[in-house]
């Protein structure tokens, strides 16, 4: 029978840990310290946690917690392995790209990869138990008790190795961060008419929905679609950033050549 109350050690501050704290607090975990390279926000952290969990560095975390979650920068995570001390519990990252194998020099129990797809800011409330887990672990104990703690979470916890989350990571960026960027276009345009963003909500969540019910290329609408050469020449015309231009262009004929192969 699992640890009805599995103590956790939380390795960072920001939006991802935040995030992965108060959700593992709520669902009965003890986290019994909080490990930040910024001890202000590791402190800050800590406090907002139900049970006021003490704010450590690295290499003071304690040693006999049943879980280690790493939940910082991809490129700090290999700093973090290297300082931290010989433990008795399972050491996890959160990274969506980087191989488990960069924690196989930690003393542990097991080591493997914690992964929660979705997009975090601390200002933003997320309902933790929507938002799919992809686990690994470097033997089948590992992942299975990695499940088991994702699953006080998330009813959506699947196994995923290094290659399948390095895709799925690729596949978030295209789906949310280019498409966010876009949009910082898009806002933009607006804001010189005197507009904001809000405007196209309801837009953006039909045109969320048609791919999602439908598959992207079958809900695929707008004047590439149509080959509506007129109108994409226009388009260009208001565009003065030549950079843009490119992006405009290149996306038009990403549409066209993705509905010529249907």
């Amino acid at each position: 029978m699992p640890d009805l109350a599995p103590r956790v050690v939380v390795i960072g501050s920001g939006n991802v840990a935040t995030h992965l704290a108060h959700a593992l607090d709520s669902a009965g975990a003890d986290i019994c310290a909080v490990a930040s390279r910024t001890s202000e926000h590791a402190r800050e952290l800590a406090l907002s946690l139900s049970n006021a969990a003490p704010a450590v560095v690295v290499e003071e975390v304690p040693t006999d917690a049943a879980f280690y979650i790493i939940a910082v920068s991809d490129d700090a995570i290999a700093d973090v392995a290297a300082t931290l001390p010989p433990v008795q519990g399972v050491v996890a990252h959160t990274s969506g790209t980087v191989p488990i194998d960069v924690l196989s020099d930690v003393t542990c129990r097991g080591y493997g990869s914690f992964y929660p797809l979705q997009t975090f800011s601390k200002d933003r409330a997320v309902d933790m138990s929507a938002v799919p887990f992809f686990i690994e672990g470097n033997t089948p104990e590992t992942a299975a008790a990695l499940r088991a703690l994702a699953e006080r979470i998330s009813p959506t916890v699947c196994a995923a190795d290094s290659r399948l989350r390095g895709q799925l990571h690729l596949a978030a960026v295209f789906a949310s961060n280019f498409s966010n960027v876009l949009w910082g276009v898009a806002g933009d345009i607006l804001a010189k008419e005197g507009l904001s963003l809000e405007v196209l909500r309801p837009l953006l969540r039909e045109t969320l929905e048609k791919a999602i019910d439908r598959g992207p290329d079958n809900a695929q609408t707008g004047p590439a679609r149509r080959r509506d050469t007129a109108t994409i020449s226009a388009h260009l015309a208001k565009l003065s950033d030549p950079a843009l231009k490119d992006i405009y262009s290149s996306l038009t004929n990403l549409i066209i050549s993705r509905q010529c192969q249907k």
